[in-house]
């Protein structure tokens, strides 16, 4: 995922800073934070926290 999104022009992101972009951006509807956590299997909400 990492090499990919380098490849693509987004350098230095972690892997789950890149699946949590595929998954806010996915179907294009709002999302609760919440959510995302339970999906991706992460439990401390401050690290799947964006600013």
């Amino acid at each position: 995922m990492v090499s990919c999104m380098s490849a693509a022009g987004a350098k230095n992101m972690t892997a789950v800073e890149v699946s949590l972009l595929h998954h806010v951006s996915h179907r294009d509807c709002k999302k609760k934070l919440a959510d995302i956590c339970f999906v991706l299997d992460i439990e401390d909400k401050h690290v799947a926290r964006m600013r």
